[in-house]
């Protein structure tokens, strides 16, 4: 039976047992021909190609293959589970390539297939067939396509080796390039499914004005300004004219269409001059988006006015949220490299080769994974102007790439923008993959917006403290921007939620949703943030180095990647319940948080749960934090005997061991006593009591707040009852057998089951 008549009749053929209909000649030992580079040659007649490469039909090949995965559709809907059981995720065998990708010299198919292979050079190799709609880099493998999509379902073709691998199960490698059919010319309408499109010199603006469009249409409630207005004014703001021969700054308001540059400096940026070129091709891009204005820093913010300029980059989330679109300059390391495609920098060429009537063509790596190796990836201003940005035109070595708030596609694909949509095309189907700025790597369309509005405060919560993880992995020049260049992303998290504030970058729940008083919201919102974040080493080497400029109780006042955890719970779990419509539940502090103002007496401090709003949204204190006669437990050794490390406590003069979770930040400022060593952290350490939660089921946990006493610096007077100390870390302390039910009652009895001593002085957390 041939494959046609079992399609035919709608039989379903194991994919080896169709494989083996089609033809397998054994793998040429010697080409006929030695060519230039693949792509090089778009029309190689048949006689140039290799015996096995010539009896390549493709046109057969991807009718056979697309009426085959056509056969797992069923109502529209693609039967993805049967599809995962099926050896159908490995692809449907076309032929047995052997060594051939890696001989030099070989024929033009056999060079291209070289090209596409990916970064395996052991062989051997074969070619094989997948489905568009299964098998994708730019969709999740998590969440079953729609119906929608499954009108897009065609297949492609990929060099993989010959050993059996689920592509399926684990994703394409980013760094194998499929092979698609491009489309022929810039047909109308074009036809459904996924298809490649073959890449000149220059981008092709047409189809990026397409995107720009179809975003202005579609995208109203998520990517225009209508829930997030621009403010009439900002004092300082000026923009280039792209329209003026000169290209003259003027003052302007945020209110005008105009478009942001998001770029990296470089380390000899005076040497490029005021318009390096990149701002010189972001002004050519601009004018082909059909744009008047251009918001470049280095023009628009008046270097010389340090008090402008200061409030302008205090308003980052303005500029970049107001902007129409953001062009992100995402090849190079300097300012003078370009936007690739544009002016002078050239772009990759893109592997593709004519074969009869079919072209064939690479989309290139995942586009993601070039933003991700870029230098621009690195730096953590652009990270921010990134994620703030409504719409984003980024700009590799390779192609373009267009997110915003609500879409993701890029040059090299033809992706059927209509169908990939939900059904009000307000946004992108749910099977798509996460993007690159909202902060997560894969995942489902639902975990894909960057800074939505309106959200519930703990979906805010959860973004911001993902979005401070990922910032604190950048490189700074200056590191006391460590809250500086994050600020624009806390601030809006606070337009799209009013109920938080950030205390020095620090989460506050102001009020809650439910029924917890606003003064309790905000002790056990700092409590459990004060405790949830440690650094977690790059290597055994990394260490974090305290920044100080900002206080050590913030993330901000180190230099470190931060993880927020909680006894091995994620930050998220420990404090939904004051964050939600949930009832109340088990989640409290141990010890009161106070404040004392800048101009205060120093014995005069307030209760943060009594704190007006303007004080903590716009902090006018001293920088430390009070903690009024804390329990704490001492410790003489800590042994590090694990990853988790448990310590072993001297508690009341009895060794205990505690089943402990900590971060602790190696500290190698050297004005901190007690440098921690190979395995024993000497000095003296203590932990404080400061946050409680407790489940039915999982039992108790303590927060404590790793703290090392410090000598006060000049400007804060030395007082009997007060003892200056640093953090260092946290640790969550696992209480299985401990109940607690009571709030009044909590502190007790966490304090007598560890044996914990109350301090006669208060601590002063500088």
């Amino acid at each position: 039976m041939s494959i046609t008549d079992a399609v035919s009749r709608g039989e379903s053929l194991p994919p080896d047992e169709i494989g083996a209909m089609l033809p397998r000649p054994p793998a040429c030992s010697t080409p006929r021909l030695e060519a230039a580079e693949g792509s090089e040659d778009r029309s190689p007649e048949r006689r140039l190609l290799c015996p096995p490469c010539s009896e390549l039909d493709f046109d057969e090949i991807f009718r056979v293959a697309d009426a085959y995965f056509a056969t797992y559709q069923v109502n529209g809907w693609i039967q993805v589970s049967k599809m995962r059981t099926e050896s159908s995720s490995d692809g449907l065998f076309v032929q047995d390539l052997g060594y051939r990708p890696t001989q030099p010299g070989s024929c033009p198919l056999c060079s291209f297939f070289g090209v596409v292979r990916g970064p395996d050079t052991r062989g051997p190799f074969e070619l094989r067939a997948f489905s568009s709609v299964t098998c994708s880099s730019f969709l999740s493998i998590r969440v079953d396509p729609s119906n929608a999509l499954c009108a897009s379902q065609n297949a492609f073709l990929a060099v993989v080796p010959s050993k059996p691998v689920d592509f399926f199960r684990s994703a394409m490698p980013s760094s194998w390039h499929p092979m698609y059919r491009a489309l022929p010319g810039d047909p109308t309408p074009k036809p459904p499914g996924i298809w490649a499109r073959e890449l000149g010199l220059s981008v092709d603006f047409s189809m990026v004005k397409g995107w720009f469009s179809f975003c202005k249409e579609h995208h109203c409630e998520t990517c225009n300004l209508r829930k997030y207005q621009a403010p009439e004014s900002l004092p300082g703001f000026r923009l280039i004219d792209c329209d003026s021969s000169s290209l003259d700054v003027v003052e302007q308001q945020p209110t005008v269409e105009y478009a942001a540059l998001s770029y990296v400096w470089g380390e000899n940026i005076e040497e490029a001059g005021p318009w390096p070129t990149v701002i010189s091709d972001a002004v050519l891009v601009t004018r082909q988006l059909g744009l008047r204005y251009l918001w470049v820093d280095r023009l628009c913010i008046d270097q010389e006015d340090a008090q402008t300029k200061h409030f302008l980059i205090s308003n980052m989330d303005v500029v970049y949220r107001s902007a129409e679109i953001t062009i992100i300059a995402a090849a190079g390391s300097t300012a003078d490299h370009g936007l690739p495609g544009v002016g002078t920098a050239k772009r990759k060429p893109q592997p593709k080769i004519q074969i009869g009537a079919t072209v064939l063509a690479s989309p290139l790596e995942n586009c993601r994974e070039d933003i991700y190796r870029s230098t621009w990836w690195t730096r953590g201003w652009t990270y921010q102007e990134g994620v703030l940005a409504r719409r984003r035109l980024v700009f590799t070595e390779s192609q373009v790439y267009w997110e915003c708030e609500s879409m993701v596609t890029w040059e090299a694909i033809h992706l059927p923008l209509e169908s990939l949509h939900a059904k009000h095309k307000f946004q992108m189907d749910e099977c798509m993959n996460a993007s690159v700025f909202s902060g997560k790597r894969g995942g489902p369309f639902q975990e894909y917006r960057t800074l939505s509005m309106g959200e519930e405060n703990d979906e805010s919560l959860y973004k911001a403290a993902m979005h401070i993880h990922n910032f604190t992995g950048k490189n700074l020049t200056f590191p006391t921007d460590s809250l500086l260049a994050m600020q624009g992303i806390l601030k809006h998290c606070c337009v799209s939620n009013p109920c938080l504030a950030f205390l020095h970058g620090m989460p506050l729940v102001l009020k809650s949703s439910n029924s917890v008083e606003p003064g309790t919201a905000r002790l056990i919102s700092l409590a459990a943030a004060l405790t949830s974040w440690g650094h977690t080493p790059i290597n055994n080497s990394s260490r974090a180095v305290r920044l100080q400029h900002l206080p050590s109780w913030t993330w901000a006042g180190w230099k470190g990647q931060v993880e927020w955890d909680a006894g091995g719970a994620s930050y998220h779990d420990v404090i939904p319940d004051i964050l939600s419509m949930y009832p109340w539940s088990g989640v409290g502090w141990a010890t009161d948080i106070r404040l004392r103002p800048r101009e205060g007496e120093l014995y005069q401090t307030q209760s943060i749960a009594d704190a007006s709003e303007d004080a903590l949204l716009e902090p006018d204190f001293d920088g430390v934090l009070y903690l009024p006669q804390p329990y704490v437990m001492s410790y003489r050794d800590l042994l590090v005997e694990t990853e988790h490390f448990p310590w072993v406590a001297s508690a009341s003069g009895t060794s205990q061991q505690l089943d402990m979770y900590l971060y602790l930040s190696d500290c190698e400022t050297a004005d901190v006593p007690g440098s921690p060593t190979d395995k024993t952290i000497k000095g003296d350490l203590r932990l404080v009591l400061v946050a409680i939660s407790w489940d039915e089921k999982r039992g108790t946990k303590a927060g404590f707040l790793a703290i090392r006493p410090t000598t006060p610096s000049e400007a804060r007077a030395s007082l009997d009852h007060i003892e200056y100390c640093e953090r260092i870390g946290a640790a969550w302390v696992n209480l299985p057998l401990l109940r607690l039910y009571w709030v009044v009652s909590k502190s007790l009895v966490v304090a007598e089951e560890l044996r914990l001593q109350r301090m006669t002085k208060d601590i002063a957390l500088c």
